[in-house]
């Protein structure tokens, strides 16, 4: 779900989605495509999963719903 075009990694906001319905994350990241700013999204299934991302990257937005 990453965003791979090429605005700069410095003017993008990294957004962690922690979401077990993939149906979910999925409508998520179909809305941050349409915003007017640029997201790089990473996506995770579990809480635990999340926990392990935030301590191996930075991120300016989580969302999550479990």
């Amino acid at each position: 779900m990453d965003d791979s075009n090429s605005t700069p990694l410095s003017d993008r906001v990294r957004v962690l989605l922690i979401e077990d319905n993939r149906a979910d994350a999925d409508l998520v990241a179909d809305h941050l495509e349409t915003a007017s700013q640029t997201y790089d999204l990473t996506y995770v299934s579990t809480l635990a999963a999340g926990r392990e991302a935030i301590t191996t990257e930075e991120f300016e937005v989580i969302l999550y719903d479990l």
